[in-house]
C-alpha cells in the first residue's frame, strides 16, 4: 500500500508542475480568428460638392466659360461621370499644363477619385 501511495503522490506532484509551468494544454489556448479591419467610409457627394463649389464654379457655374459643361449640381456631375471608373474622368486624368487638375490639391484629387471609385454616392 506504500508503493500505490508514493506512486499516486508522484504523479499527483507531477501533474501538479507541469500544469503550473504551462505544459499542460491550458498554457497555450487558441487564439481566436482575427478580424478583418471594417471596411472603410464610404465617400458621398456631400463631402466632395465644397471642392467642386471652390476650385470648379468659376469656369463651371452658369456664368463661366465652362457653362456647358456645369458642375453645380448632383446630377449635374453625374453627367461627366461614370461612377466606379475614376480614371474615365477629365477631372482626375493627369492633364500636363491643364489647369482642371492643377487646381485641385493631392488631397482633394484623392477624395474625389475616392468618391467616384466608390460608385458616385449621392
Amino acid at each position: 500500500m506504500r508503493i500505490k501511495r508514493k506512486r499516486w503522490v508522484g504523479i499527483l506532484l507531477i501533474g501538479t508542475f507541469l500544469g503550473l509551468t504551462g505544459c499542460g494544454s491550458a498554457a497555450h489556448p487558441q487564439k481566436p480568428p482575427q478580424q478583418a479591419p471594417p471596411p472603410a467610409p464610404k465617400v458621398h457627394y456631400e463631402q466632395v460638392a465644397p471642392i467642386f463649389a471652390q476650385r470648379c464654379m468659376m469656369c463651371h457655374g452658369p456664368n463661366g466659360i465652362e457653362a456647358q459643361a456645369p458642375l453645380t449640381s448632383y446630377e449635374e456631375v453625374l453627367r461627366f461621370v461614370s461612377p466606379g471608373d475614376a480614371e474615365s474622368w477629365l477631372v482626375l486624368k493627369t492633364q500636363p499644363g491643364g489647369s482642371m487638375n492643377e487646381r485641385l490639391t493631392a488631397q482633394e484629387a484623392a477624395l474625389i477619385r475616392q468618391w467616384v471609385t466608390d460608385g458616385a454616392l449621392r
